[in-house]
């Protein structure tokens, strides 16, 4: 897996010490354990360079360290990103946004107080139809035949061996005989 080098500014990291957001970076990334202590000594809000590979959605560090507190350098990764999780304050009543509410830009007793997005209109939904057969005449039909074949597959198993012919035909015979019983008597 082709490793990936960013720099960007550490903006949180988890309260177990393996994780982190950087700035304009959607999602987690997740030290490994020889990184843990680098990270350790790093300051929120600093300029970090981070070398990492994805492993599916999930992002493993394999260094990190410090480059200073300047402006980081444009980031290389080219996944559709966004600036979310970065927020550290609820839009509406101010109060400071702790664990994962970085992600949302209010608070949990605000959440419902934001203006909604107006929902689009979708198409009503088609009902369903089955496409099966079940219980129509080509289905009882078939489960007619499928019983008579097996009632009379188990009458011969027990009748020894002889010619294939002769095998065969008592087959059909029994077939046919069972078949008509099992349409007579419905």
């Amino acid at each position: 897996m082709p490793s990936e080098m960013i720099q960007a500014k550490l903006v949180k990291k988890a309260g177990n010490g393996k994780g982190f957001i950087l700035d304009g970076y959607e999602g987690w990334f997740n030290a490994n354990d020889k990184v843990v202590p680098f990270l350790a000594k790093i300051e929120e809000g600093r300029i970090v360079e981070v070398s990492y590979f994805k492993k599916g959605v999930k992002r493993e560090v394999t260094l990190i360290k410090e480059v200073g507190e300047g402006e980081a350098k444009a980031p290389k990764e080219t996944s559709k990103e966004t600036n979310k999780g970065t927020y550290t304050n609820c839009a509406i009543c101010g109060k400071e946004l702790k664990g994962k509410g970085v992600n949302y830009p209010n608070c949990w007793d605000c959440k419902d107080k934001a203006p909604k997005e107006e929902k689009k209109t979708e198409e009503p939904r088609k009902e369903w139809t089955s496409k099966s057969n079940y219980g129509s005449a080509e289905d009882v039909a078939g489960k007619e035949v499928g019983c008579a074949a097996n009632c009379a597959a188990q009458i011969l198993a027990g009748s020894g061996t002889g010619e294939m012919k002769d095998i065969l035909e008592r087959f059909r015979t029994l077939f046919n005989e069972i078949l008509e019983h099992i349409r007579a008597n419905k």
